[in-house]
């Protein structure tokens, strides 16, 4: 049912929009343009806008909510490199928002329910993809919700490899922008109360390398922080048939121990 869904809303959406997504890098596109249901002031309408969407000067400064699909096609090139990590970046996204790829949700910045308290269109924000989602044709949705006057909206959407979209988060390469790069690096955010943490990694990862997940698990146990490594031996980025079944396992297993029992004294 879903399946059907998404393929009707797909037909739907591409014929529009065809024109409306260009090559951003290689392999990446940028989105300009959506399929928009917006609710305000009790009123909803439905249009295609192009993006930037700026919603105080769209409304008048109301507040209100709104559905943005957005069907695009993989760039061929793209398709070629779906092993390696992918990422979405948003100049400006919200106020607050939850990010979908397929029916699938990747992203909540804050909470779309609760109106004046998170404000996640301060800044750019980058959203992760895990690449055996993205297909040659798909469809990207964002629930948004916006505060009067606090400059909501959603700008011009770029996807694509994690090593074209990345440097546009963080306003340049590894070269060029080396700190920022650094100060992105989850070793650099781990605190003491940080959740407990399960890493699954395979030893033959050639986008994230294993060593990764061990210089992670040091810095989590270094903070006191319950930390498991689970390796793969063998396992490239994404798993497969036993290594997948192996990998449900441990992580289910992880989730019952630290969100169905008690704390620990």
């Amino acid at each position: 049912m879903r399946a059907a869904l998404l393929a009707g809303r797909w037909l739907y959406l591409l014929v529009l929009w065809l024109t409306l997504a260009s090559a951003a890098g290689a392999g990446s596109l940028e989105i300009r343009a959506a399929r928009a249901v917006v609710s305000v002031q009790a009123l909803t309408t439905t249009a295609n806008v192009t993006l930037p969407y700026h919603w105080d000067r769209e409304h008048r400064s109301h507040p209100g909510s709104a559905q943005f699909d957005m069907a695009f096609t993989m760039p061929e090139v793209s398709l070629q490199q779906l092993g390696e990590p992918f990422g979405i970046y948003f100049a400006r996204i919200g106020n607050t928002a939850d990010v979908w790829l397929n029916g699938t949700l990747l992203a909540r910045l804050g909470d779309t329910a609760i109106a004046d308290a998170d404000d996640f269109s301060k800044s750019p924000q980058y959203v992760s993809i895990p690449p055996q989602l993205l297909m040659q044709q798909n469809l990207l949705t964002i629930h948004l919700h916006a505060d009067g006057g606090r400059r909501g909206g959603l700008s011009r959407v770029v996807l694509g490899p994690e090593s074209e979209v990345l440097p546009l988060f963080l306003e340049g390469d590894l070269v060029h922008k080396r700190p920022a790069h650094i100060r992105a690096s989850p070793l650099n955010w781990v605190t003491p109360d940080a959740a407990p943490i399960l890493a699954l990694h395979g030893t033959q990862d050639t986008y994230v390398a294993y060593e990764q997940s061990v210089w992670l698990l040091e810095r989590l146990l270094g903070a006191g922080v319950p930390a498991e490594l689970e390796t793969i031996p063998g396992a490239g980025h994404g798993f497969k048939g036993a290594d997948a079944d192996r990998a449900d396992t441990r992580a289910i297993a992880w989730l019952d121990r630290w969100l169905m029992s008690p704390a620990p004294k």
